[in-house]
């Protein structure tokens, strides 16, 4: 069983990360030593905000979706 915390941390990172591109919450929701496994190497807590800001607002809405 997954603990409170960890869901409560899951739930916090696609609500506001991917659904509404709460960019700022990277930050507090990730360690120093985050590692971002993208398809292009990059892998810092940087290469996420990059990511983010290259998708369509539209396409973040999907994610809402998928909140349980």
């Amino acid at each position: 069983m997954i603990s409170d915390d960890k869901r409560l941390l899951a739930e916090r990172w696609f609500s506001e990360y991917f659904t509404e591109g709460n960019l700022d919450v990277i930050e507090e929701l990730t360690s120093e030593d985050f590692i971002y496994h993208s398809r292009n190497g990059e892998n810092s807590r940087r290469s996420m905000v990059d990511f983010m800001n290259g998708i369509d607002p539209f396409f973040r809405t999907i994610f809402g979706y998928w909140m349980i």
